[in-house]
């Protein structure tokens, strides 16, 4: 990535070449993670075998601009529009992209069509098992399996904790050939190095434990990339797994490559029981992603086999072709228990009425499902979960209520007019979720579903009496809430609510923008003691705030900014990551200094027109990272420099500038001279990063710029005068 200083403001584009298992993905990615804070803006996006390009297009937006393109997934894209969106997002930007796992030239020509090559200095590196793709993209990088004396390293920090350990004199043998038959393939050595580090010292004989793992393994890799051969080594760790894991994994192999597979899903098959859904399915999945195993892909290319298991437990029809469905004709479902359609199927597919054990049901992807189609979902009496595309349903069937031990409701695309009474009758539901996820009305009596954990949607509140049946919900976990029209009445209903969800963990609330949130009250009784993350909108930040000890991320938007809300959020004793977005301006401003303690604060962003915040010596002592957005010409024009004391904040690494408006390029140069000033004195010498708007029409003459710029930090006496003036 070297070279003359013209050349490298052109965009580097590098190569990772290699077969599977070698570490293309873990070298990119410790690359990405080690520089990408030098860069404007940066993505990571998987591409895979069979790539959905418009899906790669959204993520690498999302993934650019987190607060631009948020909802980016919920509206229609062609490529060729977001091809335009990326050009247009990338033109002025210094960027890092990563694209992982791309197997054909024709996906990297199409990816490359949405990168634009300014010059700024951006670097784009993509990982490959095809060594045409790398060598047309850009300088290759040919990955080479491990040496024996780095392979030992792996094997060891794996086994031992540290890769100067050695293996014991009895064991020294065995591992040895253990490394030979790995080949010095790092995925081949990890998944062998996991399997033995969890069975290390507690097996009776581990030298006949590793003998026999080694005996496992076949012929190994021994420097050959044989497919078959690394298949061997890592089902020898899928065979000694557990069986509860086993079963897990195969659950997990319903699902295409690369595919975000929803947790509560397993849920309802049973693998997982319930007490706290989430904490208690991560240890399962995270065995699995540790240990590293492969998910098997269940494509639309992939016939069905006519010598399927009479009995099937899951089910995923993921496939398009009418012939290949026929097939299914002749098979009894009467013990499936896990069902899941995608495509076309869904008109293909027997009668809902023939699969009678069901206990998940899978139809998100399916746009056909009709009132009468869930009238005979709702005989399905063994259901855990159910997630379906309601686009085309009505009405909610009162026979709802026969589902007695459903666990997941998830529902995508129901109609705001549709009512749903019965649902209050799904006593041991656990999650609720609606999609869209704003507007959600739940019915009368809804606090009777005491078993809910999670409500996935905002729920909009009409009357007091809600909060009455909201505060029911004592085991939830997160809650999102959107008052229509608060007014007093609603204040002393909230605080007893809140007061009520002590488990809550998670807690949105909007619509209150005209309310204090009874800040005038100090602590909440017993009250959320748990909640973790708060965002809310309010004319001040609430007093009882202070009082929530594991409360590390808040966002808030208020109406203004005084001394008495820095001094409630600085004694929030776990308060790491702070947004703060001020509506109003104010004449004077508002100096943050060591009466403010913000003991854990490492992140902070404030979107603020006026930006009336200075850092005074002894301030926030730990912050890392600060972000700030607000208005070039408002603040000089308020306050005469836009010089906040940067040069207080100690531990601070990275700052960043977005303007709220369009200024000129000479004014965006004064602004970066302005806070580099101040950051030089800083003695950590963080980095800095400046986002700006241009104005669309920039036709000024040169020298009428320059009078812009000199009168703009008039006051400051940042710049020099220009000759001539």
């Amino acid at each position: 990535m070297e070279g003359d200083k013209e050349a490298s403001k052109q965009p580097v584009v590098l190569s990772i070449a290699g077969f599977g298992g070698l570490g293309k993905t873990t070298l990119a990615n410790l690359v990405y993670e080690k520089i990408k804070g030098q860069f404007g803006c940066g993505a990571f996006v998987y591409v895979s075998h069979n790539p959905d390009v418009v899906k790669v297009f959204k993520n690498m937006l999302y993934q650019l601009d987190g607060d631009k393109y948020r909802d980016i997934n919920q509206g229609t894209w062609s490529e060729e529009q977001l091809i335009w969106e990326l050009r247009k997002f990338l033109l002025h930007k210094r960027y890092f992209i990563v694209i992982d796992d791309i197997w054909n030239t024709s996906v990297w020509e199409t990816i490359q069509c949405s990168l634009m090559h300014n010059e700024c200095g951006s670097i784009i590196i993509i990982t490959t098992r095809n060594i045409d793709v790398a060598k047309q993209a850009g300088s290759v990088y040919q990955m080479e399996p491990l040496s024996l004396s780095d392979s030992t390293k792996l094997f060891c920090q794996r086994i031992f904790g540290s890769e100067d350990k050695c293996p014991p004199h009895n064991l020294a043998e065995v591992a040895g050939k253990i490394l030979q038959k790995c080949g010095g393939v790092p995925l081949a050595i990890i998944t062998m190095a996991s399997m033995l580090a969890d069975k290390t010292g507690k097996e009776i004989n581990t030298h006949n434990y590793w003998s026999h793992v080694y005996q496992s393994m076949g012929s190994g890799l021994n420097g050959s990339t044989n497919v078959k051969n690394m298949r061997r080594i890592l089902s020898v760790s899928y065979y000694d797994l557990p069986s509860h894991l086993k079963t897990c994994l195969l659950y997990l192999s319903l699902f295409p490559e690369d595919y975000r597979i929803k947790q509560e899903v397993s849920y309802g098959n049973g693998l997982v029981k319930v007490l706290s859904m989430k904490n208690r399915g991560r240890p399962y999945m995270n065995f699995l992603s540790n240990e590293e195993h492969f998910l098997t892909k269940v494509g639309e290319q992939q016939p069905i086999s006519l010598d399927l298991p009479k009995k099937i437990h899951r089910l995923s029809l993921q496939i398009s072709q009418e012939e290949e469905v026929k097939q299914l004709a002749t098979m009894s479902f009467s013990h499936v228990r896990s069902l899941t359609v995608s495509t076309k199927v869904f008109q293909l597919m027997p009668k809902l009425s023939a699969f009678l054990v069901l206990r998940v049901l899978n139809l998100k992807k399916c746009k056909g499902v009709r009132n009468h189609h869930f009238k005979d979902i709702c005989n399905m009496f063994h259901l855990r979960y159910l997630s379906l595309n309601a686009e085309f349903i009505t009405e909610m069937p009162r026979e709802i209520q026969n589902l007695q031990f459903l666990q997941v409701l998830d529902i995508s695309n129901l109609g705001h007019k549709v009512k749903m009474p019965t649902i209050i009758h799904l006593r041991q539901l656990l999650r609720l979720c609606f999609r869209p996820m704003w507007g959600i009305r739940l019915p009368d009596g809804f606090g009777k579903l005491t078993s809910l954990q999670e409500v996935k949607g905002i729920i909009t509140i009409k009357l007091p009496s809600m909060l009455h049946n909201l505060g029911c919900l004592t085991n939830l976990r997160t809650l999102a809430i959107d008052f229509c029209d608060w007014d007093e009445s609603y204040e002393e209903p909230f605080i007893q609510c809140l007061s009520n969800l002590v488990s809550l963990k998670s807690m949105e609330i909007k619509g209150t923008m005209v309310s204090s949130l009874c800040s005038e009250c100090d602590k909440l009784y017993p009250g959320p003691q748990h909640l973790c993350s708060i965002d809310i909108e309010s004319t001040a930040v609430p007093r009882w705030m202070s009082s929530l000890c594991f409360l590390s991320s808040i966002n808030i938007e208020l109406l203004a900014l005084g001394a008495q809300d820095f001094h409630v959020l600085g004694s929030i004793p776990s308060l790491r990551c702070l947004s703060i977005h001020v509506k109003e301006t104010r004449d004077e401003r508002l100096v943050i200094g060591k009466c403010y303690p913000f003991r854990c604060l490492t992140e902070m962003q404030i979107d603020y027109e006026s930006m009336a915040v200075v850092f005074a010596p002894g301030s926030m002592q730990n912050l890392k990272e600060l972000h700030l957005v607000f208005g070039v010409k408002e603040v000089m024009h308020k306050y005469g420099d836009c010089n906040f004391g940067l040069e207080h904040l100690m531990s601070l690494e990275h700052v960043s500038v977005k303007t709220m408006y369009s200024i000129m390029p000479e004014e965006v140069e004064a602004v970066k001279d302005e806070f580099q000033k101040s950051l030089d004195m800083n003695p950590g010498k963080p980095t800095l990063i400046v986002d700006y708007k241009y104005p669309i029409k920039r036709k000024i003459r040169s020298h009428a710029q320059a009078i812009r710029a000199a009168i703009l930090f008039a006051n400051a006496g940042r710049i020099p005068a220009t000759e001539g003036l």
